[in-house]
């Protein structure tokens, strides 16, 4: 029974891959989002891909367990945010597995930690939970497009609108020439 296992251990393999629902890249001051510069109309979603590597007694685990993820807002104790993911039967190869989560649209740039629990695949018995707590960490392209969103001056972007909060016009600018203004 995986409950009277001695000894077990998470070692975080990969980084945190969180993909932001809209990804963004600056052109000449301006944020622009790739489907609008495509033309298409994508959400990359919420969920990102966890690879981890677990052991028993010493040794790799193989075989199907049970993962338990949850979110906090710090390293011991806190307070969770948003929902438990429970994922049943993960197989686990040479001590590594891969789970894809998606806990919403909780990442709003403030620290959080992974709490991760197990327990064999075949059982129904309690999840063991394993320490310490995994702190998350953004992807280099998700740091890159929270900084994006931030232009300066007295710009704003909200979920559909790009503007000014003054009485200064607002000049979009493609390949350094002047394609639309308004004032």
């Amino acid at each position: 029974m995986f409950n009277n296992m001695k000894v077990i251990t998470l070692t975080v393999l990969a980084t945190l891959a969180l993909f932001l629902t809209a990804t963004a890249s600056a052109a000449s001051g301006l944020l622009v989002s790739r489907a609008a510069q495509t033309g298409a109309s994508t959400n990359t979603g919420t969920a990102f891909t966890y690879q981890g590597h677990l052991t028993e007694d010493g040794g790799l685990a193989n075989g199907a367990y049970d993962l338990r993820f949850s979110l906090y807002d710090a390293e011991q104790v806190g307070l969770q945010v948003g929902s438990t993911l429970d994922i049943e039967d993960v197989l686990v190869t040479n001590g590594t597995f891969t789970a894809s989560l998606d806990f919403g649209g909780v990442f709003d740039g403030t620290a959080l930690w992974l709490e991760i629990a197990v327990r064999a695949g075949s059982s129904d018995g309690e999840y063991t939970i394993l320490s310490p707590r995994q702190e998350l960490t953004a992807a280099p392209y998700a740091s890159y497009a929270l900084d994006s969103a931030r232009i300066g001056g007295n710009t704003v972007i909200t979920d559909a609108v790009l503007g000014t909060t003054s009485d200064y016009g607002l000049e979009v600018r493609v390949n350094n020439q002047r394609a639309l203004r308004n004032t």
